[in-house]
Order: structure tokens, then sequence, then C-alpha cells
């Protein structure tokens, strides 16, 4: 018999095992996959956010990568939920927010809100507790969504 069937036999076995390993939990959510965060990434611009629009869940942890891709510092800024990240051109921040309730949250650039840099986050179904509605368009959601 030659040598590489036992070998083949025994790498597809492992693979076997491993495979149903990984699939042990797939029958439903886990205690931890219910709590698992949300990511999404904003690009910065001169002068934009794009998405413009973004979304989460109330209670879940939202973690948004900001890459300034423009030429000037900008911030990433959303008052009611305490985040105010400025990131210098070239550069990238991650901030994390955890949002208690639905609602609609203004977010902006300090420097450049003026000039239209601005967007919204929208938690849950949004309606409750909506904030200034900072409109502008663009899709959420998915991580790197722009």
């Amino acid at each position: 018999m030659n040598r590489a069937v036992p070998a083949t036999l025994m790498l597809l076995l492992a693979l076997g095992v491993l495979a149903a390993a990984c699939d042990s939990g797939s029958g439903g959510a886990s205690e931890s996959d219910s709590k698992a965060g949300q990511e999404t990434g904003v690009k910065m611009a001169d002068f934009s956010f794009k998405p413009s629009a973004i979304s989460g869940e109330a209670g879940k942890e939202i973690t948004i990568e900001l890459p300034n891709e423009g030429n000037a510092a900008h911030t990433f800024t959303v008052s009611e939920l305490n985040v105010d990240q400025a990131v210098e051109p070239g550069e990238t921040a991650t901030v994390k927010v955890t949002p208690d309730k639905d609602g609609t949250f203004a977010f902006f650039c300090r420097f450049h809100r003026g000039q239209g840099m601005e967007g919204k986050l929208t938690v849950g179904a949004g309606g409750a507790g909506d904030s200034n509605d900072a409109g502008g368009g663009g899709s959420g959601g998915g991580y790197y969504g722009y």
C-alpha cells in the first residue's frame, strides 16, 4: 500500500474533526454571540464623511474605524454619546461606543461642520430619543460600507 494513502486519510480525518468542532455551536446564537459588537468604518475626507449614515443596536458596542484620507485634521464627534475623537491627516483612529437607547444621533467634525461635514448614527428603529437629525445620505451597516 502506498504511504501517501494513510497520510491523506489521517489529514482528512483531522480536518473533519476540526470542522465538527468549529460547527458545534451553529444551532443558535450563543450568549457571547448575542452580545457581540458591531463594526463599521467612516472615511473622513475634505470635507465629508463616507458613509454619512451608519447604524447599530442599543446595548451593543459599536466599533467605528475612522481613516482620515483628507489633508486637514478632522474630528468624529457625537455630543450625546460623549464621543470626540480627533484624527490627523493620514492617520486612523478607532472609537467604541455602546448606546443605551434607540435614537438618531448626529455626528460631525467640529472643525468643518459648517461645511457639511456631518452625518447620523441610527440606533435601533431610531424613533425614540431622536436628536438633531444630521441628514445626509449614504448607507450604514457593514464594515467599511463606504
